[in-house]
């Protein structure tokens, strides 16, 4: 919502690394609200990178990082993958 005179959606391909997008659930419904106990992120974000996976994490809101700060550091070094 800050950014929006910039478009890097046709850049996303080039890319090359693995890039995990994790999520919470989706908004319900697309506003100017800022409200972060949902996702804003687009829901097909991970499939527009070359090598990107999905993480859909319907129990926590957007601040996903201070909410499981252990979760996403097993995903940073690799272990949540195995």
């Amino acid at each position: 919502m800050s950014n929006r005179d910039t478009d890097i959606h046709g850049l996303l391909h080039r890319v090359r690394e693995p890039v995990t997008v994790m999520r919470a659930q989706p908004r319900e419904q697309v506003g100017d609200s800022i409200d972060f106990s949902a996702s804003p992120t687009w829901p097909a974000l991970a499939a527009a990178f070359a090598d990107g996976s999905d993480v859909l994490l319907p129990d926590l809101t957007h601040f996903i990082p201070m909410q499981a700060p252990e979760l996403v550091a097993q995903y940073i070094v690799g272990d949540a993958l195995n």
